[in-house]
């Protein structure tokens, strides 16, 4: 009671003399809205926007004069109103003071040491605005990106982003690891067009602070040079001039939304055409736009590569030579270029055209991997790793690069300088899961399975994957912990991941460490109901067929088993993987010398000796002398024949 008289009788203490932080802008605006009078407080929660923002700015507040006038009987000048309106004015003030978390009031939020940023596609409020926004969002991140090369700031592609199929900041964040998220929404009407942006953090999912671009529907390019100005100040990046403002909003429009059609995920050839269409009609417009005449080329590309018709590349390669003559600098007709000669297998010319886009945009990933690739078509190895070290001499804070020569070490069998690029990753982006999945499988496969447990937890603690929870589950298996590899494999089967590699490697746990031939035999029975559905729709998948060849004659089908695995030997005779499978199913089949021949050329091939040496599949197998001499362990090492020692297998 006491609290409604004080807001019907008396006047509220001014907010700077409770804190005297607060400026007296904003005082004043919540000293007008708890106004006794009602005629002197303000007439709508657009007025008090206006207000609040330009209090922000320290610009003059509103006099109220202009102010619509209100009934004289009004609900807001009863008592009862004036209580509610009170009340809302703190709410809103409550509110503001929330949102405005990074303005000059209430102190800049400290942003990560080491920003790792995606922009989130722009929504619309309107479907007929989507691709508007879509192609605003290009731009939004084409603009940002050469950021990057500042060494607190990296940034994913929008095309990662489209790619992942993320649908909130926090599936973003669990995908591709960032620690910021740009995302906003896109709203316009016949007189002005208005962007709501704002800045969450992709640890905790709370929003930092938002930004608003509100300009006349007619200044679009003053519009996008804008937003792409409050997203610089939203990511405390350094203010950079931008140059849309220069063109007309007709024909930036046209060009936009054909950049959006471009950008739709599953776009089909409609989608592609609907696009050049748009880019031909901005140019009807303004023959000299050089973005729309880009992207143009671009498109043609993209035609070619759905219709296969070389007309398109001729119009691609065309186009994109006529932008060039008019800017040489332009990177997307260099790097159209290089892609219309990279599939017509013409790699020289590929090469110097990717060497232009790289001269123009030095921060442009895409183009530094296509490039590092092309010598990898030529067999010139030592090129490409050459490619990816200057990547990362540019760049030394950046994970893409690590992750590229860690790839490529790994491919090329130079696992320890794999180990260490992957850690390096693993380093420059903390929170993405898959720098610590493949470390801890190529830990299982080199039997560290202390380790490789400890990255694959991390790696599930921040995205669950098929290949963490299968690998985590060999680990355990190869450490005898048959119940935690069985309780893996069965997540891997909550989560979803319900296909034949699981089930069978459910199965093996059970069978060899539970000895519970009922539970192992229901796993084989659907790991090869699963295998056989999935050969139904790709009948060439032959690795599957040698995969269920051993579980068939654990379900007492030998004729079939053989069947399957004779098919696979004549396709892939020399496969490592093959070699293993056909050794284990001639094993149960009383081979032993033709199963221990293949086993040989297994571990020849390189398929994991650790495995074979500890693996309790093999545990018949160790009385066999030349099993014995197959696997021998190097002097210090513990014997195949120590079942106390860490298993492989599964």
């Amino acid at each position: 009671v006491s609290l409604v008289d004080q807001v019907l009788h008396h006047d509220p203490i001014p907010l700077t003399k409770i804190r005297e932080d607060i400026p007296e802008g904003l005082a004043s605006v919540v000293q007008r809205m708890m106004a006794k009078d009602p005629e002197a407080r303000y007439a709508s929660a657009r007025e008090v926007l206006k207000d609040l923002v330009a209090a922000e700015q320290g610009e003059n507040l509103s006099t109220g004069a202009q102010r619509s006038t209100v009934q004289k009987e009004s609900f807001w000048k009863s008592r009862t109103g004036a209580v509610v309106f009170a009340l809302a004015g703190l709410i809103l003030f409550t509110l503001w003071s929330r949102i405005a978390t990074q303005s000059e009031w209430f102190g800049t939020p400290a942003l990560p040491p080491a920003k790792y940023a995606a922009i989130f596609p722009l929504s619309a409020e309107d479907n007929k605005s989507s691709a508007l926004a879509l192609g605003m969002t290009e731009i939004l991140t084409n603009n940002l990106m050469p950021f990057t090369a500042d060494s607190t700031f990296q940034m994913t592609s929008l095309a990662s982003v489209l790619g992942s199929s993320a649908s909130t900041p926090k599936e973003l964040r669990e995908l591709l690891g960032v620690n910021l998220v740009l995302r906003g929404e896109v709203a316009e009407d016949h007189r002005e067009l208005r962007t709501a942006l704002e800045l969450v953090d992709g640890r905790t999912l709370k929003v930092l602070e938002r930004r608003e671009v509100v300009t006349p529907i007619t200044d679009l390019g003053i519009h996008v040079d804008g937003l792409s100005s409050a997203a610089a100040e939203l990511l405390q990046l350094p203010e950079k001039g931008w140059k849309f403002q220069t063109l007309g909003s007709t024909e930036l429009r046209l060009c936009l939304e054909g950049m959006g059609s471009m950008r739709t995920m599953n776009s089909h050839e409609a989608d592609i055409e609907k696009a050049t269409t748009l880019f031909k009609r901005a140019l009807q417009v303004d023959p000299d736009m050089e973005l729309a005449t880009a992207h143009l080329g671009w498109a043609y590309f993209k035609q070619f590569l759905a219709s296969k018709e070389s007309a398109y590349a001729d119009s691609a390669r065309a186009t994109c030579e006529a932008v060039l003559l008019a800017n040489p600098d332009q990177p997307l007709a260099h790097r159209t270029l290089a892609q219309v000669h990279a599939k017509l297998g013409d790699l020289e010319a590929a090469a110097a055209s990717f060497e232009e886009v790289l001269r123009t945009n030095p921060t442009d990933e895409f183009a530094t991997l296509q490039y590092a690739r092309l010598f990898g078509r030529a067999h010139d190895y030592d090129r490409e790793r050459a490619v990816y070290e200057e990547a990362i001499q540019d760049r030394p804070h950046a994970w893409k690069p690590r992750f590229w020569v860690a790839n490529f070490d790994f491919v090329h069998g130079n696992v320890e300088a794999a180990k260490l690029g992957f850690k390096a990753m693993r380093d420059r982006a903390p929170d993405f899961y898959r720098s610590y999945d493949t470390l801890g499988a190529i830990q299982v496969m080199e039997g560290s399975y202390e380790e490789a447990v400890e990255n694959l937890n991390a790696a599930l603690a921040l995205h669950p994957t098929e290949s963490a929870l299968s690998n985590l589950g060999t680990a355990h298996f190869n450490q005898r912990a048959f119940e935690e590899a069985i309780a893996s494999y069965r997540s891997a089967l909550q989560f979803g991941f319900d296909n034949h590699a699981v089930w069978l490697n459910l199965a093996d746990a059970y069978y060899y460490g539970q000895e519970d031939s009922t539970q192992a035999k229901e796993a084989y029975a659907q790991g090869v109901a699963k295998g056989e559905a999935f050969l139904a729709q790709k009948p060439y998948a032959i690795a599957v067929k040698a995969q269920l060849a051993p579980a068939l004659i654990k379900l007492g089908e030998p004729k079939r088993a053989r069947e399957y695995m004779d098919e696979a030997l004549s396709k892939r005779s020399s496969d490592p993987m093959i070699q293993f499978l056909a050794a284990l199913t001639l094993w149960q089949l009383f081979e032993p010398e033709t199963a221990l021949d293949f086993l040989e050329e297994s571990i020849e091939g390189g398929y994991p000796l650790v495995w074979i040496q500890d693996s309790a599949v093999f545990d018949d197998w160790r009385d066999n002398r030349r099993f014995q001499a197959l696997t021998q362990r190097p002097d210090g090492e513990a014997s195949s024949d120590d079942n106390s020692g860490p298993r492989s297998g599964g």
